[in-house]
């Protein structure tokens, strides 16, 4: 296919049509141009390709990491039931043997507090892949 334009290219320099030459020469020109443009737009799509990966895997780390908070979210609300029923528990117990006031101190008291540190695995990965772009 080469040697076909080259000779092509050669006859038609030889014999002086230039105006042939020339639109020979833009055709070809237009050829490069056509391939360069096709290469490019098959980089986009790779490239874009690469980039739907990126978010469904980071995708499925977030939802992986909610789920893990909603299950410890689901842990603390459970301590807390957990607590406000006993409260209760003691605060009838008591309520026979002081006043109200003492029992409502009391019961305040012994609430335990439960903090809740959500899952950031994944949030910590994305933000690094970020810091690097």
């Amino acid at each position: 296919m080469l040697r076909f334009f080259r000779q092509l290219r050669q006859r038609l320099i030889i014999e002086s049509q230039f105006s042939r030459y020339l639109l020979y020469a833009i055709g070809e020109i237009l050829l490069v141009v056509i391939g360069i443009l096709i290469a490019l737009q098959v980089n986009n799509w790779n490239e874009e390709r690469k980039n739907d990966k990126k978010v469904a895997k980071y995708t499925e780390g977030l939802i992986a990491d909610l789920k893990k908070d909603r299950r410890l979210v689901v842990g603390v609300l459970e301590d807390c039931m957990n607590d406000i029923e006993e409260i209760s528990a003691d605060k009838r117990e008591l309520a026979s043997q002081f006043n109200a006031v003492l029992v409502s101190r009391m019961a305040h008291n012994r609430v335990t507090l439960t903090w809740f540190e959500p899952v950031l695995e994944e949030i910590d990965l994305l933000l690094e892949e970020l810091e690097k772009n």
